[in-house]
């Protein structure tokens, strides 16, 4: 391994109660559905909402 390691970010979880994943699972067809979630959060006519302000600096 190099002497420089890439840190990696953790991962996001995400709970959805029975109704919401099965109704992804259907949605999302043969598609994985991790690759599913991600395509249409990144999709480009995906809505925006502003920025998350800041917390103060303590």
């Amino acid at each position: 391994m190099s002497a420089v390691a890439k840190k990696r970010r953790p991962s996001f979880s995400l709970r959805l109660s029975e109704d919401e994943r099965a109704r992804l699972e259907v949605t999302a067809g043969a598609m994985p559905l991790g690759a599913y979630i991600k395509l249409l959060l990144f999709a480009e006519d995906a809505p925006t909402y502003r920025r998350r302000k800041r917390g103060p600096d303590l």
